[in-house]
């Protein structure tokens, strides 16, 4: 007699990624620009894209909880990846866990929540459509969650709830 293998653990639903990472995640803004970016260090160390704060003069981070802070200095920008990593003057900052993008397929269910249009906390979800290797060092991932204006910067999450993309 055969015995069925067990059943693998259940992956959390969009809902329960949203409501755990949504005091992580911000809006981050300028006098020009509008974006979203998510806490990856709990000493102030936000991760956002690159042309979300580029020619920006000051930008102010605006937390879950409605906190304002200004962005104290980039800590490092890369041009080539569209990605930047900006400081505020906080401490014991609610983090994002980061996973493990090389593990991704296509076909793998992702769930993104940014700040479109000004709105807070949207989530909507889809598939990695295509796992792109540009060359050795960037590889890129096509998405078929619908990302609008404002939210660029924020999180693509995994079906286990870490961050794959940006």
């Amino acid at each position: 007699v055969a015995v069925a293998p067990p059943a693998p653990p259940p992956r959390p639903a969009p809902a329960p990624i949203a409501a755990r990472s949504t005091p992580g995640i911000v809006s981050i803004r300028s006098a020009t620009s509008l974006g979203t970016g998510f806490v990856v260090r709990d000493d102030g160390w936000i991760a956002t894209n690159l042309h979300v704060i580029a020619g920006a003069r000051t930008l102010l981070v605006t937390f879950h909880d409605g906190r304002e802070l200004p962005v104290l200095d980039v800590v490092a920008a890369d041009e080539a990846r569209d990605l930047a990593l900006v400081r505020v003057g906080a401490k014991g900052l609610a983090t994002l866990a980061l996973g493990d993008s090389d593990a991704v397929r296509a076909g793998d269910p992702i769930v993104a929540i940014g700040h479109p249009l000004g709105l807070e906390d949207t989530v909507s979800n889809g598939l990695v459509s295509a796992v792109s290797v540009l060359d050795p060092a960037l590889t890129v991932l096509q998405i078929s969650a619908p990302i609008a204006p404002g939210s660029s910067g924020g999180p693509i999450f995994s079906d286990q709830g870490d961050v794959i993309g940006v």
